[in-house]
């Protein structure tokens, strides 16, 4: 097999890479190309990945699919020959892919404070997939209106807030989102009833 040269990658989105690598000289009919890689996730070190595709003898390049969002991957090409030999890997292109949606804050739970307040409470999501900015919380009065209530949380570290100036005896539905570079992320959703005045 001819050593595969040229190898680039591109970053697609959050979860998409494209590899792409100069055709091989080899004057002998190929199977293909192996696209390999192995990556680390930036906001959990402990979780490696790796994997592989082939490709056929025509390709030039390749969209990896499925990714985790904000890692870094080191991608190589290797050539395959008709006999099913696999040469030697390319030198590495690295990659990273973009931030993408958090997953929901869960659990969340609420408490009633009383007739016009509710307290909020939430965890880490358990991917980030990105850097955590901050918390965007929103209630909505039951049966559906516009937002009740509307609180920013820029402050990693907090995991409750209240939300004030409700209706008393009110059915809501109360959101909570972790916000990144992406923006917000998937919602957990908790619901609480105000007291009687």
């Amino acid at each position: 097999p001819y050593d595969v040269t040229g190898v680039q990658t591109e970053t697609v989105s959050d979860s998409v890479i494209k590899v792409s690598w100069e055709k091989t000289s080899n004057p002998c009919p190929i199977q293909g190309y192996e696209v390999s890689w192995n990556g680390t996730v930036k906001w959990d070190e402990e979780i490696t990945l790796n994997g592989y595709r082939e490709t056929n003898e025509n390709a030039t390049s390749f969209e990896i699919y499925n990714l985790i969002p904000y890692s870094v991957y080191d991608f190589y090409v290797n050539e395959i020959t008709t006999d099913g030999i696999i040469g030697n890997r390319s030198e590495p292109s690295r990659a990273e892919t973009f931030e993408g949606a958090a997953s929901a804050p869960t659990p969340v739970t609420s408490l009633t404070l009383s007739s016009s307040s509710i307290q909020v409470n939430w965890s880490l999501p358990e991917a980030p997939n990105g850097v955590i900015t901050g918390y965007h919380i929103s209630c909505q009065l039951l049966p559906k209106t516009d937002d009740d209530c509307d609180i920013e949380i820029n402050d990693i570290n907090v995991f409750t807030a209240t939300a004030e100036t409700l209706l008393e005896c009110g059915d809501y539905t109360i959101s909570v989102q972790a916000v990144n570079g992406y923006g917000r992320g998937e919602p957990a959703v908790t619901t609480a009833t105000t007291d009687p005045e």
